[in-house]
């Protein structure tokens, strides 16, 4: 699934590379869905531990990748990238975010304990007060740059963590249907929404959420069902490959994509892509060794250079 997520989100970043085509530069909204859910779901695979601990591994997982871009983009990228931006969001708005998440799903988990539907209603409550209330119902566009995706997206996370404690209790029969049909659906809604009064537009945007949430789920089951078997092919090293670095993706995308290559369109998307993959797969070597380097073992370059 964060194979996926890696994808949807780079190509959303590309709209100056399609040319004439800027359109085809869409799914952010998606691979973010997809990449919080994939988040809620292993978050509550693993075993209840102190706060203190259990935060200390989100962020040892986490902020390597972190600082180790912000020292390399301080050397060699265009100045605007600067060591504080990059250690406080990440080169975006996604790290400090998810940070934030571990820190609400941490205590969800906490007092809602079995009842995390419960926790799901009572926040999908506050995220539509929070929609009407911050205005962000006038906007074209509330995936955007707005603050309203900072609270929505929480509620992905919770429904990926209620599909990992509930996983074998649901069944969805064509799950690749499925995610096409709400696939076409949640496009549907954006392009024919503004042709509506802002009232009907407004409500209107809210039915892309179920639409989000519903694509996250038939994708969990369409990988589960479809996809499990190729993962030790070829393809399937190649995905497990890509989708392990999806958060270095994310980080190293906005320094690597360039319009220089317009000229080859649409080759330029093939290798801008494959830049970004390489490039994230250094700063991932770049990260063991940073973590190593502050333990008491030897090396392990096998560790460092380790693919999968």
């Amino acid at each position: 699934m964060k194979f996926f997520a890696a994808i949807a989100i780079t190509n959303s970043h590309m709209g100056d590379l399609y040319v004439h085509f800027n359109g085809m530069a869409t799914g952010g909204a998606i691979g973010d869905a997809i990449f919080f859910f994939c988040s809620g779901f292993t978050l509550f695979l693993g075993q209840e531990r102190r706060f203190d601990n259990w935060y200390k591994r989100r962020i040892r997982r986490i902020y390597p990748t972190v600082i180790m871009w912000a020292i390399i983009t301080a050397f060699l990228i265009d100045e605007h990238y600067s060591v504080r931006d990059s250690i406080l969001y990440g080169g975006g708005w996604f790290v400090s975010c998810i940070m934030v998440y571990y820190i609400l799903i941490y205590f969800t988990r906490k007092i809602f304990k079995n009842r995390l539907w419960m926790a799901f209603v009572l926040y999908l409550i506050v995220t539509i007060g929070y929609y009407y209330y911050s205005d962000s119902h006038l906007l074209n566009n509330f995936y955007g740059d707005g603050t309203f995706r900072l609270v929505f997206f929480f509620l992905i996370m919770l429904l990926g963590a209620i599909f990992s404690l509930h996983r074998q209790s649901f069944k969805l029969k064509l799950p690749g249907l499925w995610f096409i049909l709400l696939f076409a659906g949640f496009y549907g809604i954006l392009f024919i929404k503004n042709k509506f009064s802002e009232d009907i537009s407004a409500i209107m945007n809210l039915f892309t959420i179920p639409c989000l949430a519903g694509m996250c789920i038939s994708l969990y089951y369409f990988c589960e069902s479809s996809l499990v078997g190729m993962m030790d092919s070829r393809i399937g090293l190649v995905v497990r490959f890509i989708g392990g670095l999806c958060l270095q993706i994310y980080v190293v995308q906005h320094a690597i994509i360039t319009t220089s290559l317009n000229f080859l369109f649409p080759l330029n998307l093939i290798i801008v892509f494959l830049a970004i993959v390489f490039t994230a797969y250094l700063l991932q070597c770049f990260s063991r060794f940073f973590l190593q380097t502050f333990d008491n073992q030897n090396y392990n370059w096998k560790e460092i250079m380790r693919l999968v």
